[in-house]
């Protein structure tokens, strides 16, 4: 891919992601670092989410059995 396609790759992905809660987006971007790290960077970067954070999130995601905050009524 070309640098422009990459951009918009990680653009699209970035405004597909919507609202969704911080914690799909941790886990978005370390599923696409799993698949290449460039990938996940980039997509980091276009949500404006520090990579490092993202990639350190693994052990607060639900998913691995961590209940989620309850949001306020």
């Amino acid at each position: 891919m070309s640098d422009d396609q990459k951009t918009a790759l990680f653009e699209n992905t970035a405004r597909a992601m919507g609202d969704a809660e911080e914690f799909i987006k941790f886990r978005h971007i370390r599923n696409c670092s799993a698949c290449d790290p460039a990938y996940g960077a980039g997509v980091a970067a276009a949500l404006g989410i520090d990579l490092a954070t993202a990639l350190g999130s693994k052990e607060q995601d639900p998913m691995f059995g961590n209940p989620l905050v309850p949001l306020p009524a």
